[in-house]
């Protein structure tokens, strides 16, 4: 495990080149997508990791939700994965419990089925900005040459 300012700084260098002009950060962790890493412990996060589905970095903007994939063993950015706007998603059954050593949330896109993230307690202060900025809701931004009714 690499100390988390460092795993910070990389992915905040990474995600520059992923935002809109204007576009705001709000709040950024390392998240673990599928059960809890106390059950698949190691081998089930490497086949994970083997079959593609391995760790992200979630950033929360004003605008948008992005992620990017992350190797590993070594936490460092590997890509874009997703983006999604921000009025377009919202999230469910929030486990905030330090003493399993994992929070969770459920993530929910439109298009796509819910996905359980997790976060180590080492990013709490950061699961707690990223509750917060999801949790209240926006609303869709007013369509350009729309007709008006």
């Amino acid at each position: 495990m690499f100390p988390k300012e460092a795993v910070r700084d990389r992915f905040e260098a990474a995600l520059r080149t992923f935002l809109e002009p204007g576009e705001r950060v709000v709040t950024g962790a390392y998240v673990i997508p599928g059960p809890s890493p106390r059950v698949v412990g190691f081998l089930g996060a490497s086949v994970q990791s083997l079959r593609g589905q391995g760790d992200l970095w979630m950033t929360v903007t004003d605008r948008r939700v992005l992620f990017l994939r992350t190797t590993f063993m070594t936490q460092k950015p590997r890509g874009f994965a997703w983006a999604d706007a921000r009025y377009a998603v919202s999230i469910d059954e929030i486990h905030g419990d330090e003493r399993s050593g994992w929070n969770w949330f459920v993530y929910l896109r439109a298009t796509e089925d819910p996905l359980r993230l997790n976060l180590s307690m080492i990013w709490n202060e950061e699961f707690d900005g990223i509750i917060g900025a999801l949790s209240s809701r926006l609303d869709m931004p007013p369509m350009e040459d729309w007709p008006e009714q």
